[in-house]
């Protein structure tokens, strides 16, 4: 019985250790040297929602699908900040480049550029 916890243990922390995911990519593996982060309001409430960018096909809407940072249930991951948000991304291997809000009045986004130091480039043609 002990065997079988401590395996459901292990086995648990891995899955957390990789569960955050950007269309179904986990965060660590995104393949782009550099990728965008936008903090969005949660509707109705003080929480906030990332989406990355990191040249992915998405959909038409404001709020695109694809681009939401989800667990490992495909559920959204709320942050209580932008700087909680950037503080977790950054345990992941990204750096800040720079950070601005959109050019429209009274805008709550924020939108930071990030350089993915998990990035492994390649030769053209490999």
């Amino acid at each position: 019985m002990k065997k079988l916890f401590l395996l459901f243990v292990i086995c648990s922390l891995f899955s957390t250790l990789r569960s955050q995911s950007v269309n179904n990519i986990p965060l660590r593996e995104i393949q782009a040297e550099y990728v965008e982060m936008t903090v969005i309001p949660k509707a109705f409430s003080s929480k906030k929602n990332i989406l990355i960018d990191y040249g992915q096909v998405t959909g038409f809407s404001l709020a695109p699908k694809e681009a939401a940072l989800r667990d490992s249930d495909g559920k959204y991951i709320d942050f209580a900040s932008p700087m909680e948000a950037l503080n977790f991304i950054a345990k992941n291997g990204f750096e800040l480049i720079t950070a601005f809000s959109p050019p429209t009045e009274n805008s709550t986004w924020r939108i930071y550029l990030l350089r993915n130091k998990n990035f492994k480039a390649r030769a053209v043609g490999e």
